[in-house]
């Protein structure tokens, strides 16, 4: 498990054009977070389906001005760096 002071190194050792797309990740599940809560409802709560389609794994968190092509070579730089480091 990650710790606070983990996730605070991290996101100070970005660089600075992949901080608006971390940022965005991190709002969207802040948000879902929230909207569970306030759901009353617990991740235990929820009984897992089978996928009939690939629209099934389509849950709306992903920003619609960022291609996933840039987030993987975002996680790629920073395998990339902490590789070579």
């Amino acid at each position: 498990m990650i710790t606070k002071q983990e996730l605070h190194h991290l996101i100070d050792e970005l660089p600075d054009d992949d901080v608006e797309t971390v940022g965005r990740i991190l709002d969207a599940l802040t948000r879902q977070q929230l909207e569970l809560a306030g759901s009353g409802r617990r991740p235990d709560d929820f009984k897992a389906q089978p996928i009939r389609s690939i629209d099934d794994l389509d849950v709306g968190f992903w920003p619609d001005d960022e291609p996933a092509d840039v987030f993987e070579a975002t996680i790629r730089r920073w395998r990339d760096a902490e590789r070579h480091g």
